[in-house]
C-alpha cells in the first residue's frame, strides 16, 4: 500500500479530554521507563475513504 493511500485511510482520532489525559499518562510512564520522551498518536479509520 502506498503512503498516499495510508494517509487517506486514517484521520486524527476525535478523543474526549479523559482519553487524551490517559494517553498523556502513558507517555509520562514510558518517558520514566525508557529515559526518553515518547509521543503517542491516535488515528481512526476515515469514513470518507474506507478500503
Amino acid at each position: 500500500m502506498s503512503d498516499e493511500k495510508i494517509h487517506d485511510r486514517y484521520v486524527a482520532a476525535n478523543l474526549d479530554s479523559e482519553k487524551v489525559a490517559e494517553i498523556q499518562m502513558i507517555e509520562e510512564r514510558f518517558a520514566k521507563e525508557l529515559g526518553k520522551n515518547v509521543r503517542l498518536v491516535a488515528y481512526e479509520e476515515s469514513q470518507h475513504n474506507p478500503t
